[in-house]
């Protein structure tokens, strides 16, 4: 594609910086900012050749005729009565009045000012999906949550190529926003689905890989209506060889094949994915310990009531750990993922936990420290594994695990994992596909070449069927 389009030209001149862009981001709001608390002298932050520094020339035309349209709402008599009710109100209540009314700002940018709101469009332009992704924020309201889109990844487009001979077995997705400098161009992404998914069989979920596999489910299950005789399977057509060239090529036939050979290609690339990304062992028995949570468990407060000021030197060692299950049951952790029999069994254990529980001959406590008592019932738990073992796994295993964000998506836990819905559709959104090129910029009238390319039809447009 990029031989036939010649030069690919430059998606950014001085546009921002990401960090920038996404500090902006964070400032939109849905609501107008609150006036500052002004001390001192009062001064007013802000001038007005710094607000207007990047309007457009006929936007303060605009404002000057709409605020004389305004003006003339007032007659003469509110007018005078307003200027001296102001002239009245405590200095700062007065001077945030002002600060307000110099500084409105308009729900339309998410109350960015002009100059904001300019920055944020030049910003995105360069931006790859992920990264427009990451502009993205929740807001919380009374009435609901509004998904606040600052990258505008909603209107993008995609399209799938994967009929043509090149896209054979690497069928590829474009993805194409408005060019904001120029509506009738449209920056392209290419995507690789296949090695994205490779790479990352989380990506499954992202909206290019989902909706290739939705159309390929529905040319699969368009089949019936491909098989049927047409035009060029009745006598005499079915008798010749170019009938049946035809009827595979334009009736329906190789489309079928290749979206039955995409799927199941999908399905082995998860299955590779995952097996290519797999977790070392040392980073796996971390994240299994991690999801124990040992030290809201059963067996840190078995610990604690080991301690000596909690026995007597009189009771044997059955005793001692009788009194602890009590205690543990009286003061049951409903959702604790560690079972209180499994503690009371690793206390009874001989050579484990029993040695952590009584007095020795010295009339000591043989309770040992947190750490000691914690990767010694790791041993017992995992026979595998010695305590030096658990201690050299869970330093490994925490190194590495640096490399991860573990809250990024769900809580980490290998037994019961929990989401919540926006983090786990953030987290989609901004998971980086691989791209099968540079980006490029195409025409907006652009389509790809498929004769037979079908779309879910956009509700949100009264003019769109679906095809093209």
């Amino acid at each position: 594609m990029s031989k036939i389009l010649g030069k690919q030209p430059p998606l950014q001149d001085s546009a921002p910086s990401f960090a920038e862009i996404r500090e902006l981001a964070n400032k939109a709001s849905l609501n107008h900012p609150a006036a500052p608390q002004i001390a001192g002298n009062y001064p007013l932050p802000g001038t007005l050749e710094a607000i207007t520094a990047t309007a457009p020339s006929l936007e303060r035309h605009e404002h000057y005729l709409w605020a004389k349209n305004v003006l003339q709402t007032y007659s003469a008599e509110e007018e005078k009565r307003l200027q001296s009710e102001i002239a009245t109100l405590p200095e700062q209540e007065r001077l945030q009045l002002e600060f307000r009314a110099t500084h409105r700002t308009l729900a339309s940018r998410f109350h960015l000012s002009e100059n904001e709101a300019q920055k944020l469009t030049t910003g995105r332009r360069g931006l790859q999906f992920h990264q427009r992704a990451e502009l993205s924020k929740v807001l919380y309201g009374a009435a609901g949550i509004a998904w606040l889109d600052l990258g505008e990844i909603f209107s993008a487009r995609i399209e799938i190529d994967d009929l043509s001979s090149e896209r054979a077995d690497s069928p590829h997705a474009r993805v194409s926003f408005t060019d904001e400098r120029n509506h009738s161009q449209r920056i392209v992404e290419t995507i690789d689905i296949l090695s994205s998914v490779r790479n990352n069989p989380a990506c499954v979920g992202h909206p290019v890989i989902a909706f290739a596999i939705r159309h390929w489910q529905r040319v699969v299950q368009a089949r019936r209506l491909f098989e049927r005789d047409d035009i060029y399977t009745q006598p005499p057509a079915h008798h010749s060889e170019l009938a049946k060239v035809l009827k595979r090529e334009f009736g329906g036939e190789r489309d079928v094949e290749v979206a039955k050979s995409n799927l199941r290609a999908i399905g082995t690339a998860l299955t590779k994915g995952s097996s290519m990304n797999a977790h070392s062992k040392e980073l796996t028995f971390f994240l299994v310990v991690q999801d124990l949570e040992l030290e809201k468990s059963p067996l840190r407060t078995a610990w604690e009531r080991l301690h000596a000021s909690h026995l007597k030197k009189t009771d044997e060692k059955e005793a001692t750990v009788s009194a602890v299950e009590v205690y543990l049951k009286a003061h049951r952790t409903i959702n604790s993922p560690l079972p209180i029999d499994k503690v009371i069994d690793f206390l009874n254990t001989e050579n484990a936990g029993d040695k952590f529980v009584g007095f020795n001959e010295n009339d000591e406590s043989q309770r040992r420290s947190w750490v000691v008592f914690q990767h010694a019932f790791l041993a017992w738990y995992w026979p595998e594994l010695s305590p030096s073992s658990v201690q050299q796994y869970l330093e490994t295993g925490k190194k590495e695990s640096e490399n991860i964000n573990l809250n990024e998506l769900y809580k980490p836990s290998l037994l019961s994992p929990t989401g919540n819905i926006g983090n786990i559709l953030h987290k989609v959104l901004t998971t980086p596909l691989l791209r099968a090129d540079s980006r490029i910029i195409l025409p907006e009238s652009y389509k790809a070449n498929r004769s037979r390319y079908y779309t879910e039809p956009d509700y949100t447009n009264p003019y769109s069927d679906g095809t093209k």
